[in-house]
């Protein structure tokens, strides 16, 4: 892979998942790591009009 291309591996085909924003819906992710097993972790917030959750993935 180039330096800056999607990484395949994620979501394939594509190489990316996207999350849309409506008026019900707003999902934003804020910080990003890589840990040393390489292993992305992406923290973040969802809201739903009526709760805001704090999202950690990996």
């Amino acid at each position: 892979m180039h330096p800056g291309s999607l990484d395949p591996s994620f979501n394939p085909p594509l190489g990316y998942l996207m999350s849309a924003d409506t008026e019900e819906f707003r999902d934003r992710g804020v910080e990003v790591a890589v840990q040393e097993d390489g292993k992305i972790v992406v923290l973040g917030y969802g809201n739903n009009n009526r709760n805001e959750d704090l999202v950690i993935t990996l």
